[in-house]
């Protein structure tokens, strides 16, 4: 998680950056939690402030993160705007800034020992396969099509315990269910099926 979040707030005015991100911290914890998530991993940046950091050091911190855990397959936000996705509420800065810190990460600086040498040899070099990067509405060209009708409740159980972020648990659910089945329609799964769409990008 590269930041805390901790600008999310909507339910009151009497509570501090610092408090949210406390709350928010655990939030996710509990997240992880329900889908069997062992250990998560928190960059401590400020929310909204993405771009501001040391984008170097930022990658860094990336790098470290993807060379301790060796991951077969990366998943995180693309660095384009997708503007159809302002409707549903899903572009974020820090998601934009995030995502090519990542891809910059993945490619070339975890795999070359010299692209990050601060944490050679304390972190041996990896290899990253595939990065999946999220998809909304570019669902006709993708490269990848998830059916999650099978896990949607657990996710959406993960999701539903960042209780600071939604009022309407009923709603959210509906919504989401809404976006999925969108993504299954245009890609002619069967009636009332889920799935999530991933643009992947080959790490050569």
């Amino acid at each position: 998680m590269a930041t805390l979040g901790q600008a999310g707030w909507n339910k009151g005015y009497n509570i501090t950056r610092d408090q949210v991100g406390e709350i928010r911290r655990q939030e996710q914890l509990n997240a992880a939690a329900v889908l069997g998530v062992e250990e998560v991993f928190f960059l401590d940046q400020q929310d909204g402030f993405l771009e501001g950091v040391d984008p170097v050091q930022l990658k860094v911190n990336v790098t470290q993160v993807i060379r301790t855990w060796r991951p077969d397959v990366l998943i995180t936000f693309s660095d384009q705007i997708d503007y159809p996705a302002y409707r549903y509420g899903m572009i974020h800065r820090d998601h934009l800034t995030i995502g090519r810190a990542a891809l910059d990460a993945a490619y070339p600086m975890a795999r070359d020992f010299l692209a990050a040498p601060t944490l050679w040899p304390q972190f041996p070099t990896w290899d990253t396969p595939q990065v999946w990067l999220f998809s909304w509405e570019q669902v006709s060209s993708t490269d990848l099509l998830v059916d999650i009708s099978d896990v949607f409740q657990l996710k959406f159980d993960s999701l539903s315990q960042h209780k600071s972020q939604y009022t309407n648990a009923t709603a959210l659910y509906e919504n989401l269910q809404e976006l999925g089945q969108l993504v299954a329609d245009k890609n002619n799964y069967g009636f009332g099926a889920v799935a999530e769409a991933y643009t992947v990008v080959e790490i050569l």
